[in-house]
């Protein structure tokens, strides 16, 4: 058995004095209990040692079937056969610490201070490099068995799956990085992207698609790697659009449509077409956008991609809505709406509602808008698409507001903003000119003062909050 803290801190001696040289600016009390570390860690087995050194490497915590895939091997002086059983060992020494995960299977984290000390002792060791390679590599392995489960049945699972490595995905693609392998990076990027894009974590999927794009521009890149350049181009394209940056949007969709055209490569063309289109939605240019929505759709349908068919055909449903065509526009959501439910797609599915409800609320069919927008907004919570739920919040501003319930809508539209200006997101289209229909609206008939205060009730609730506020209707 290990000694207890205190008995481990009783015999310490000078032969730490290394521990304390590396931790100068370290308070005595940090200082000792490094060197307890150290005492404990000199205690365990070799391959104990081994196995506790490259635990360090997880960020967030893992589960057993990745310390078995990136700590040991076949011929490794580590076995896979023995992490189980280190693992308890380290358990028991409270070296590691074992949580339940979300699915409901158990993680395992380490202290930070333990981590710490694991990471400098594995820094030193002959196998860092062999471990960080691992670790990266069974994480890509994972973003590319995730990337096509995004788009069906099992993407609620999936998008949990990939929060709960949330940290682990961002160390593995800073080692890529770090270590110049720019075509295994681009395989990463373009399999997280959509993960970024779809929990609204914009702004560090920006940057980390940046780097990427910025390592392999200065690689030789084949055919496949090419291919994989457009995808990562696109989806550094989605984020930038969302967060409002239309010119690096479009720099990059536009790279991204000339290498699928040069390529011959139908999907990426089609996928690069409707970006283009939805960055002209944004930008208020509907003629521009239809053309490059139909030519999607066309290429879509004849490659038999439902989940694409359906994702232009909602598109060319947002043009008809910003030319007025209210009742067409709603022919072309139901029919999206339809396959995106064959395919089981609730991410699809569920701003499809939100769409069916815009197009009833402009048709004046407030009970119809009313059941679509809160259908997808209990669909955007399931997903935790934090981006989508601001959406319905604020589209539930509006029926209140239609309804008479004034306050209630001050406090929707303003809990939205808040949502908004925290997910670094912006307004754009009908969408805008709603909200500002709205806000004015309400200025007038409650007046400036109350307008303000209802407001700021709505800026200070939490976003559960606000989703409880907008199913109250």
């Amino acid at each position: 058995k290990v000694l207890s803290p205190q008995a481990m801190l009783e015999r310490i001696d000078d032969r730490y004095a290394w521990l304390r040289d590396r931790s100068r600016d370290a308070t005595g009390r940090h200082q000792a209990l490094l060197a307890a570390i150290d005492w404990s860690f000199g205690l365990l087995e070799e391959e104990e040692q081994t196995l506790f050194c490259r635990l360090s490497v997880f960020s967030g915590g893992h589960t057993l079937a990745a310390a078995e895939a990136v700590c040991a091997a076949v011929g490794d002086s580590l076995s896979p056969a023995a992490v189980m059983d280190g693992l308890e060992s380290l358990l028991d020494k409270s070296l590691v610490r074992r949580e339940e995960g979300p699915d409901g299977e158990p993680r395992f984290t380490m202290l930070e201070t333990i981590q710490h000390y694991a990471r400098s002792r594995l820094a030193v060791r002959d196998d860092a490099n062999l471990t960080h390679s691992r670790h990266a590599a069974y994480f890509l392995a994972l973003v590319e068995k995730a990337e096509s489960s995004l788009r069906g049945p099992q993407q609620a699972e999936w998008l949990d799956r990939l929060a709960a490595d949330h940290g682990n995905l961002r160390a593995a693609l800073r080692w890529l990085l770090n270590e110049r392998k720019a075509a295994a990076a681009l395989r990463f990027a373009a399999g997280l992207w959509r993960y970024w894009w779809m929990r609204a974590y914009l702004s560090e999927g920006r940057d980390a698609l940046e780097q990427v794009l910025a390592l392999a521009a200065a690689a030789t890149l084949d055919e496949a790697g090419l291919a994989l350049r457009a995808k990562v181009l696109g989806g550094a394209g989605s984020l930038a659009r969302d967060q409002g940056n239309y010119v690096q949007a479009r720099a990059w969709f536009e790279e991204s449509l000339a290498i699928c055209r040069a390529l011959g490569e139908q999907a990426g063309l089609a996928a690069a077409l409707n970006n283009l289109g939805s960055l002209a939605i944004y930008q208020e240019d509907y003629l521009s956008a239809q053309p490059l929505f139909e030519e999607s759709l066309a290429l879509r349908r004849q490659a038999q991609d439902t989940i694409g068919t359906a994702g232009s055909l909602n598109n060319l449903g947002l043009v008809l809505m910003q030319l007025g065509e209210y009742s067409r526009a709603m022919e072309l959501y139901q029919e999206s709406l339809q396959l995106y439910r064959r395919q089981t797609d609730q991410w699809g599915e569920a701003p499809a509602l939100n769409n069916v409800g815009f197009a009833a609320f402009k048709l004046a069919d407030l009970d119809k808008a009313r059941a679509s927008f809160v259908e997808s907004l209990l669909l955007f919570q399931s997903l935790g698409d934090r981006e989508g739920m601001a959406t319905i919040i604020e589209a539930t501003a509006w029926i209140a507001l239609a309804e008479g319930q004034l306050e209630r809508s001050a406090a929707l539209a303003g809990a939205a903003e808040s949502q908004r200006r925290a997910l670094g997101t912006v307004l754009y289209g009908l969408d805008q000119n709603e909200h500002q229909h709205a806000v004015g609206q309400l200025r007038k008939q409650l007046n400036a003062q109350r307008f303000a205060a209802a407001s700021d009730r709505g800026e200070a609730l939490t976003l559960a909050q606000a989703v409880e506020l907008a199913l109250k209707g």
